[in-house]
């Protein structure tokens, strides 16, 4: 799963073992913990980035 922020790629998650639907759901819950504990940067505007992390 490529890992991009603002569009540019920063990473890449792989998970293997299971079936190709549980892996990717695996893949993107993990995403999604890891980024809630982060946090949140702001612009120069001062209003919330909401690039922060895709999936």
């Amino acid at each position: 799963m490529p890992i991009r922020v603002s569009g540019s790629l920063v990473g890449v998650l792989a998970v293997s073992g299971l079936t190709s639907a549980d892996d990717h759901s695996l893949a993107l819950t993990a995403l999604r913990a890891a980024a809630a504990d982060q946090p949140r940067s702001v612009s120069r505007s001062g209003r919330p980035d909401d690039d922060q992390a895709t999936t």
